[in-house]
């Protein structure tokens, strides 16, 4: 005759309060907002749309009587509108803004005639979120943030997670 052991194991939540919890999920968001706001400064510098799309270059009555900065990417001419690129942190709602308080960066997501007619591109610097409604499109444009989510998880959230559940074994 077997004898069988049964044995449980009993899961204590009672140091997972809330105060930690929504702690570590700001940590989180914190991974993920300081990766998109680092992802659209490095598109300015790369002359690329969020898709990772190379810009059309500029024409060169623009390039060269209209900037301040000729030499300077596409995009950035003053580097105003790449230098207002900021986060606002609401830690009490659990939320992080990522953005551009500029009058004129709008004008950039549409294609549009300038001086003599030019047409100017649509040059897409920021997410747009009726451009990820493919998966694909989701996938390529917030590319680096579901690596720094992943990782934000793997290093950080998941560790401190478990350091505050306590389980005891018991045999029936």
């Amino acid at each position: 005759m077997k004898n069988v052991v049964q044995i449980k194991v009993d899961f204590n939540f009672k140091k997972l309060t809330k105060r930690i919890l929504e702690k570590e999920i700001f940590s989180v968001i914190t991974d993920i907002a300081n990766s998109a706001e680092e992802t659209i400064k490095n598109r300015f510098i790369e002359e690329t749309d969020i898709n990772r799309k190379k810009y059309k270059p500029l024409k060169p009555i623009y390039r060269n009587y209209f900037r301040e900065n000729p030499n300077n990417p596409i995009l950035v001419d003053t580097g105003k509108l790449r230098d207002s690129v900021k986060q606002k942190k609401e830690k009490t709602k659990l939320r992080i803004t990522v953005g551009s308080n500029t009058e004129y960066g709008m004008d950039h997501f549409q294609k549009r005639k300038g001086y003599s007619n030019v047409t100017i591109p649509a040059r897409i610097w920021f997410y747009q979120s009726d451009n990820t409604t493919k998966k694909k499109n989701f996938e390529e444009q917030y590319v680096d943030e579901i690596k720094a989510f992943e990782v934000s998880l793997k290093n950080k959230f998941i560790p401190n997670f478990l350091r505050t559940i306590r389980t005891k074994f018991r045999k029936l």
